[in-house]
């Protein structure tokens, strides 16, 4: 089964051609790639916030293996989800979904379920695809949708990937899709993704918590990384942010933005 792509002519170009040129014009050149345990990278349209994604990508070395998670905004399906597709499609071709690392995952983590509903209709995830086909070819791909709510449970999602990647015992990248601050003035947007940005850079999985909670800041993919920083932790981790920027940006207007964070754990 082939998971086709939903937002393809909508959030990223639908051709081929046009595709590759257009992510060309957003990736970057690095002189040494990073060796990196986990991204952030946003999910808005390429138009707004494809340039963060591009230089993040830009920034890695793509491994063979790449859980991404995003989150559902959908609402549909269960709260912890695993494709249970095959392959993923975008107009870059399909990518293989990795069933042996599903099967770990499945094995050590709790609440979770194999459910194509919750990937139906939601973009997070989808549109990291056509960064990583351009700089892998060969990728193989978890994707992993959550509408969960409770830290407790986040955070024991997060032990049980750490314990499966470890068993798995492959080079394997998590990117975590989030935006940040939505649909606020640019000045509040700024202030408080920079409370966010601190805890991942500081790698703090229940710090980031209960950061976004007791500020009220509308960062959508708050358990996927929440759930990524759990997961990638250890003592000697690096962490980078690549770009920060918001919708203005591109859009002219700073009365009403969407915050968009590029950073690297390596």
């Amino acid at each position: 089964m082939i998971r086709t792509p939903v937002v393809a002519g909508k959030f990223y170009p639908d051709d081929p051609d046009t595709l590759i040129q257009t992510i060309k014009v957003k990736v970057v050149e690095v002189e040494e790639k990073l060796k990196a345990k986990g991204v952030v990278s946003p999910h808005a349209g390429y138009f707004y916030s494809g340039k963060v994604a591009g230089e993040v990508f830009s920034n890695i070395e793509i491994p063979e293996n790449v859980i991404i998670i995003g989150p559902n905004h959908q609402g549909v399906g269960q709260f912890y989800a695993l494709s249970g597709s095959d392959y993923w499609g975008t107009p870059l071709g399909i990518v293989e979904v990795n069933k042996e690392l599903i099967e770990k995952i499945i094995k050590y983590t709790p609440y979770v379920y194999i459910d194509e509903t919750a990937h139906m209709y939601e973009h997070s995830i989808e549109v990291q695809i056509p960064f990583l086909q351009f700089f892998r070819e060969d990728v193989k791909i978890v994707p992993f949708s959550i509408m969960g709510y409770d830290l407790n449970e986040i955070l024991l999602i997060g032990r049980g990937l750490k314990k499966a990647i470890e068993e798995y015992g492959k080079d394997v990248l998590i990117v975590a899709s989030s935006d940040f601050s939505h649909y606020v003035p640019q000045w509040e947007a700024e202030e408080k993704d920079r409370l966010a940005i601190d805890q991942i850079l500081s790698v703090d999985p229940e710090g980031l918590w209960k950061k976004v909670k007791e500020k009220r800041i509308s960062m959508c993919g708050v358990a996927p990384v929440t759930i990524m920083l759990e997961a990638i932790k250890r003592d000697n981790l690096k962490t980078k942010l690549i770009k920060y920027t918001t919708s203005a940006e591109a859009s002219g207007d700073s009365s009403n933005v969407v915050g968009y964070a590029g950073i690297v754990l390596y």
